[in-house]
């Protein structure tokens, strides 16, 4: 989208550019490219062919301008006449008269026009964090580039049309599947050319690319609308070594992405599971090195490190017939995930324990009451915390793992780009107190013991100095009331120590949406993450789980409700000091809590809307579109950010967190 400006103005139409005949005496008397840059000033830098011809002073110049010039023209976006607008500021005190194209050369003088877009796109986001929006990212088709290597939409107009829409809107940019199966077809060959033409078209149309690093097949799940596998040789490697698959106690594998229990097994022609997720990353890290750079075209890598993209198990497949709201099963059956668990269970001195999972948990499709491990408490006597302790810690163990291969292959290169994991919002049943759903998923309560164990939170047994023997008594009490750490507490402490944001789905939906009878609580179970990630220092970025359009309309109750979720939220001091005293027993300190009031959590850093399609491209759908984006970039419009708080949390180190709490701020 081209941007007008008061000094350049607005001379483009749909992708092209109007250029402007220049007079016969304008050609005649040139003496540089003053006369012909008013007309043409929002083609600005070395990248634009004829800004260049226009701009030559001499043969000589002109064929290294030349050499330097793409393949395509691009428009001038948002930010960069700030730059145009500063030099006019600049040159009106000057003893000559301003011309917008003196400004204009000088500028091209000194900054490329890659340079120049790079930094304009950086800032876009950046401007509506500050004045306190959510910059809105939009999920491409998960089509786009097919099991082939093929981009489906490269010359389809609607597609170039929707990019330029989405920029006209005020998005920032769009997201994109990396699919392993669709990259590397071959073991260690990698065709990266269908994201590149991918990445140009998004680059014209003035917006940023977020990735994921896409390590599952598409297919067999909710809003899964086309079928894109494993790569051949992977699934191959499977049929060699079936334990490769999660497996549920029916013996049911699954074949969607890899068991985390095979991270470290050279099962896959010499190689590890890590290792093929390494070398797939570095590749891509060395294709698209330029637009990681900071402020490039790359503006975040989402890791993928599950179903769905998700950390956690597949434990609802619609593909093993699971349906909403079923409770799921435990994939703890394939032969490394019973040989970890009888590890574990003789560790703990009760090896009966390590020959599977509970035989009393029900199937996928069961409610609560129909499992007595959940009906009647078992999942919270001595057995089911071994368990479920064990499961949800296999589960963070394997993020940490993907967490230290991205940070070998890619961050260690690009520190400027923002990387991330996503969580699934497993909101049915989360308003009992089993949350049977969720376990399932691996969203479990550790103990003390493993959470310290897996964070690297060391017990203080050392020696002490005068009056630490208070400390640790408040310490040993905190222990005493936290049994166990709340699962979200502990990720926010990972994603803390990986300096990763947290992806999570679910901030368009209410408890109103289903029946009472399924215990749905998907605003609690946001409220929950948001808390904990805030106390952490994390980001947190959300995403709608179900598209909110169709049949002609939006659904403007579930637009609203992701504006107002974006927004800083309240939370009780009931929920903050239980939240406070979980995340201070893993980090062996006494929480100090010394008044009663309610505090909020900052807004989210972005929101990923789920998912462009052509029919979001009707013109009935253009007015609330515009009307949703325009109140997530600016909180002055749309829903009102909740008040009576008296607390802001943001983001900051440990011992803000000891303050009272008139004086804390934890902002993220």
């Amino acid at each position: 989208m081209s941007m007008s400006s008061p000094v350049l103005g607005n001379h483009t139409k749909g992708c092209g550019t109007v250029a402007h005949k220049p007079t016969r005496k304008q050609l005649h008397n040139r003496r540089g490219a003053s006369s012909l840059l008013s007309p043409t000033s929002h083609l600005v830098g070395k990248n634009n062919r004829r800004y260049n011809t226009a701009c030559s002073a001499s043969a000589s110049s002109s064929s290294s301008e030349a050499e330097r010039a793409p393949r395509c023209e691009w428009h001038a976006p948002e930010g960069l006449q700030c730059l145009v607008e500063s030099s006019q500021s600049a040159a009106s005190g000057a003893s000559e008269s301003f011309s917008p194209a003196r400004a204009v050369g000088a500028l091209a003088r000194t900054t490329s026009t890659e340079e120049a877009m790079r930094n304009a796109l950086a800032r876009s986001a950046e401007r509506c964090r500050a004045r306190g929006g959510v910059p809105v990212t939009v999920m491409l088709p998960l089509d786009c580039v097919d099991q082939t290597g093929l981009l489906r939409y490269a010359s389809q107009r609607w597609f170039e049309h929707a990019l330029k829409s989405l920029k006209a809107a005020g998005c920032s940019g769009v997201m994109v599947d990396v699919w392993w199966g669709a990259v590397e077809r071959s073991p260690g060959e990698y065709d990266w050319a269908p994201y590149r033409q991918l990445l140009e078209q998004v680059r014209r149309a003035g917006l940023r690319l977020q990735v994921v690093m896409a390590f599952h097949a598409c297919g067999g799940n909710v809003n899964d609308t086309v079928n894109l596998p494993l790569p051949r040789w992977v699934l191959d490697a499977g049929d060699d070594d079936p334990d490769l698959w999660y497996t549920d106690r029916g013996g049911n594998r699954n074949r969607e992405c890899i068991s985390l229990f095979a991270d470290e097994q050279s099962s896959i022609l010499g190689r590890t599971p890590l290792q093929c997720y390494e070398d797939f990353m570095r590749s891509f890290g060395d294709a698209f090195e330029r637009d990681l750079q900071r402020g490039g075209a790359i503006s975040e890598v989402l890791v993928g490190c599950g179903p769905c993209g998700e950390l956690r198990y597949p434990s609802y497949p619609e593909a093993l017939g699971w349906r909403f709201p079923g409770v799921g099963e435990f994939q703890c059956y394939d032969k490394r995930a019973l040989a970890s668990l009888a590890e574990a269970a003789e560790e703990f001195g009760q090896p009966e324990w390590g020959l599977g999972g509970p035989d009393d948990a029900g199937w996928y499709n069961a409610k609560p009451h129909e499992a007595s491990f959940f009906a009647y408490g078992r999942w919270n006597q001595e057995y089911g915390r071994f368990f479920l302790g064990w499961y949800g810690h296999q589960l963070l163990a394997h993020g940490e793992r993907l967490m230290g291969v991205a940070d070998r292959a890619l961050r260690s290169r690009f520190p400027h780009v923002m990387f991330g994991m996503k969580c699934a919002g497993v909101h049915w049943w989360h308003g009992l107190e089993s949350r049977p759903a969720a376990l399932t998923a691996g969203y479990c309560p550790l103990p003390l013991s493993r959470a310290s164990e897996l964070l690297g939170v060391e017990n203080k047994d050392g020696d002490q100095g005068e009056g630490d023997e208070e400390d640790e008594e408040e310490v040993e009490n905190d222990k005493a009331v936290v049994e166990s750490v709340p699962f979200y507490t502990a990720l926010a402490r990972l994603f803390n120590q990986n300096r990763m944001q947290l992806a999570f789905t679910c901030v368009e939906m209410a408890a109103t949406d289903h029946p009472a009878e399924f215990a749905c609580a998907p605003e609690s179970l946001l409220r929950e993450v948001r808390l904990a990630a805030a106390l952490e220092g994390v980001s947190v970025l959300g995403e709608n789980a179900l598209e909110v359009y169709g049949r002609g309309q939006f659904n403007h109750l579930a637009l609203e409700r992701m504006v107002t979720a974006s927004r800083p939220i309240s939370v009780s001091w009931h929920e903050y000091s239980k939240a406070t005293s979980a995340r201070e027993a893993i980090l062996n300190k006494a929480a100090v809590i010394s008044a009663e009031r309610d505090v909020t959590l900052p807004p989210l850093t972005g929101l990923t809307f789920l998912r462009l399609s052509m029919e979001m491209m009707r013109a009935d759908y253009v007015d609330p579109w515009s009307t949703f984006v325009r109140a997530m970039n600016n909180p002055s419009r749309g829903a009102s950010s909740p008040g009576g708080a008296n607390n802001n949390i943001s983001t900051t180190a440990d011992e803000n967190l000891n303050t009272k709490p008139s004086d804390e701020k934890i902002s993220v």
